[in-house]
């Protein structure tokens, strides 16, 4: 997890049936233990108060959510979650920014 100025960023990463092999000197994968896995991620997931300078996120409800591999943008409530699957040895980077409504 990062966060910047007013972003936040969740990594998700499928490092599953793989390791380093130190009699060869390399990355092997094991695919009898790589899996496919699915979570739910959204904006409270962050952690806004982390950091040395936190972000207050107090009146916000709505984050644009952008998925870097799908290249997805959605706008997300704070309580709401989008699913993200990944194969092994996948990742996924997630950039959630507060949105502010204006009049």
């Amino acid at each position: 997890m990062i966060l910047c100025q007013h972003t936040g960023a969740l990594e998700l990463f499928n490092c599953q049936g793989g390791g380093w092999y130190h009699k060869s000197r390399r990355y092997k994968s094991a695919p009898e233990c790589s899996r496919h896995v699915t979570s739910l991620e959204g904006p409270k997931d962050v952690e806004w108060n982390n950091g040395k300078t936190p972000i207050s996120i107090k009146g916000m409800n709505i984050f644009a959510v952008y998925m870097h591999q799908q290249k997805k943008l959605k706008l997300l409530k704070l309580s709401e979650k989008v699913e993200i699957s990944l194969q092994p040895f996948d990742y996924e980077l997630l950039t959630v920014s507060p949105v502010r409504v204006l009049p």
